[in-house]
């Protein structure tokens, strides 16, 4: 084992992992811990931060054990979008409000009707939708002005752990570019923006480079990093957003590469030089260095939609085998249904949606369905819908960068050889699949090498990344695609007028109100 060590840190959505590297990028010791997303109504999406934060010292501790003082560098990747707000003396007044929280959505609907969405999009690169702090922290100005006027900082997860290791009010500016907050040619907050928000520059933390090092600077914080199996002068690199740092993860952070990951949820990014900007608004730009940018967009239905179909179609199945098993089972009786699902699609907005249509409103629904299709059927057709779904993400992006050279892929999908071949043909384009799946922690553990001059430049693996799988797309099933592609398209976009009544119908029938309220910490 080489003596220097590289403890990645990834904050996500349902857990927190950190993984040790060494000099090589060969991963060598990994932990992991779980925390729950409470959603005590169908808009609200929150979490604890504290518990969060006591999870991520756990896996922190864990790995820095193995590692027997070999640690050179932690470093952190953090989902994107998230918001706590604090008060003077430290306390916080809410809970973590996440990316999938929807409470905000009559702002983001209301700015998107009136130009004032486009115009701070423009300004920011992230789209107008209730996943932003910017709406977030506008909803809360609505409905609870005092709460906001006791605010003295809001900031994301990241930026919580940081205040309570180090006492510092600071954020990347990769995750503050997906705030909604920051000018992205400035790289500074964004007066408009602040003042659709409500909020004060003093109420939100300082700007830092991605590559910006900390460390402790008093006995307290010595001891606190000694009780983490730590050298008390390790430094820790603020680092980035999962999505940039899983471009940089797996390789794709030259102009025309594409990054495909499909989880629970999924994204499509590319690399590029400087900021672009959709003119139609579908895609975000988010800062990885001040030469390194991402775009691309985010769905919110991924893997989530399987689980939805394995959990609901094979209720007793799932409940006596596992979802594992019982997915597994169910993704090998749909080998056989070909392409186009025998004429069957789906449209898989069951969460709503983010990349392309920016919409919290948007729903799900089995079109073309007769009494001929079967329940295997029923499944090829969610799986080619979410497919759809994402290529019309890369079509958006395609009319910024081009026709993609190269689509490195990630994620729970990769697990199916039958989605990932879906994904060649409807993307008519070779996949391939890097042999380290953990993409978001790797990025952040190059970008420690790279913050600590250890490495040159962020390609220095490039040259060595490691192709463990390559699909190719199969031709006749690229034809069969792309013309029901067109389909898609056109029964998608048939339905979005009648979004917003659907999802008031079913608030009033199941007894939801428009407005959620906050639910302040106690």
């Amino acid at each position: 084992m080489n003596e220097r060590l590289y403890m990645g840190v990834d904050i996500g959505t349902s857990g927190v992992k950190a993984i040790a590297f060494d000099q090589d990028g060969n991963e060598q010791f990994k932990a992991h811990e779980t925390y729950p997303l409470e959603t005590p109504t169908p808009d609200t999406a929150v979490q604890d931060p504290e518990l969060i934060y006591e999870k991520t010292r756990a896996v922190i501790m864990e790995v820095a054990e193995h590692c027997e003082n070999k640690v050179a560098c932690v470093s952190f990747s953090s989902a994107m979008h998230s918001l706590v707000c604090m008060n003077e003396s430290g306390a916080l007044l809410t809970p973590l409000i996440t990316w999938a929280d929807k409470r905000s959505a009559h702002v983001s609907k209301r700015w998107q009707a009136d130009g004032t969405g486009h115009t701070l999009y423009e300004k920011t690169g992230t789209p107008t939708h209730p996943m932003s702090p910017l709406c977030k922290l506008r909803w809360l100005q609505e409905e609870q002005p005092q709460l906001l006027e006791n605010t003295a900082m809001a900031f994301g997860i990241k930026e919580y752990i940081f205040f309570r290791l180090f006492d510092v009010t600071v954020m990347d500016e990769s995750l503050a570019s997906a705030t909604g907050l920051m000018n992205i040619h400035s790289l500074e907050w964004d007066e408009t923006a602040l003042q659709a928000a409500g909020l004060f520059p003093s109420q939100l933390p300082d700007l830092v480079k991605t590559t910006a090092a900390f460390h402790s600077k008093d006995q307290k914080q010595r001891d606190s990093l000694r009780s983490l199996n730590l050298s008390p002068d390790t430094p820790f690199v603020i680092g980035a957003s999962d999505g940039v740092l899983s471009n940089l993860g797996v390789g794709a952070i030259n102009h025309g590469e594409v990054a495909l990951t499909i989880g629970t949820s999924a994204a499509v990014r590319s690399a590029s030089r400087t900021p672009h900007i959709d003119d139609k608004g579908r895609t975000f730009c988010y800062l990885l260095t001040e030469d390194h940018w991402i775009i691309g967009g985010a769905v919110n239905n991924g893997g989530l939609v399987l689980q939805w179909l394995v959990e609901e179609f094979v209720k007793e199945q799932h409940q006596s085998i596992g979802l594992a098993e019982a997915t597994n089972t169910v993704m090998h009786d749909t080998k056989d249904v070909p392409p186009g699902a025998n004429g069957l699609f789906f449209l898989p907005f069951l969460t709503g949606e983010r990349a392309p249509l920016w919409n919290p409103d948007a729903r799900a629904a089995f079109l073309g369905l007769s009494i001929a299709h079967t329940r295997e059927d029923m499944v090829r057709a969610a799986l080619e819908g979410v497919t759809y779904n994402i290529y019309s993400v890369l079509l958006a992006l395609q009319e910024l960068i081009g026709v993609p050279q190269a689509v490195y892929a990630s994620g729970g999908f990769s697990r199916s050889s039958s989605w990932k071949q879906i994904v060649a043909d409807v993307f008519d384009q070779p996949l391939y699949f890097p042999t380290s799946y953990e993409s978001s922690t790797f990025g952040a553990a190059v970008l420690a090498m790279y913050a600590l001059e250890d490495i040159q430049d962020l390609h220095h693996f490039k040259n060595q990344q490691l192709i463990e799988e390559k699909i190719e797309p199969n031709t006749e099933n690229v034809k069969t695609y792309q013309e029901l592609m067109s389909v898609y398209l056109d029964l998608s976009r048939s339905l979005a007028p009648h979004y917003e009544r659907l999802t008031e119908m079913q608030q009033r029938l199941n007894g939801e109100s428009r407005k959620n309220p906050v639910h302040p910490r106690t």
